[in-house]
């Protein structure tokens, strides 16, 4: 996999790990640590607004906000992969956080209830 640096024109070979809610990417080496290992770098699934073909077969767009981060697989079978489970996981892990809020919302009014009984029985 290659990410495509902010300059747009040079790719960076990466290795990318799809987490449970993170995509974790190799970021380049900076010119002050005198070209030694960059480390890695992740983006939270759930703040993807959204994931798409890129403008070759072999790219895919990530967008997070108002970066779009475009990586290219080795092969457009690979980039079909990775634009699938990407979008399904982002998705999941969105329906996810929705259904904790849910829950925390009903037992915050069930909470509320419950009080009220309870002073009303007092």
């Amino acid at each position: 996999m290659e990410l495509l640096l902010d300059d747009g024109s040079t790719w960076h070979p990466c290795m990318v790990i799809l987490d449970e809610d993170r995509l974790w990417y190799s970021v380049p080496p900076s010119a002050s640590s005198g070209g030694v290992g960059g480390g890695m770098a992740s983006v939270g699934l759930g703040s993807c607004d959204r994931v798409l073909e890129g403008d070759e077969k072999r790219q895919f767009k990530l967008c997070v906000g108002s970066r779009p981060m475009t990586f290219r697989a080795k092969s457009g079978s690979d980039q079909e992969s990775w634009l699938l489970v990407i979008a399904r996981q982002a998705t999941h892990i969105k329906e996810r956080d929705i259904l904790r809020q849910a829950d925390r919302i009903l037992a915050g009014i069930e909470l509320q209830r419950s009080s009220q009984r309870l002073a009303s029985l007092e």
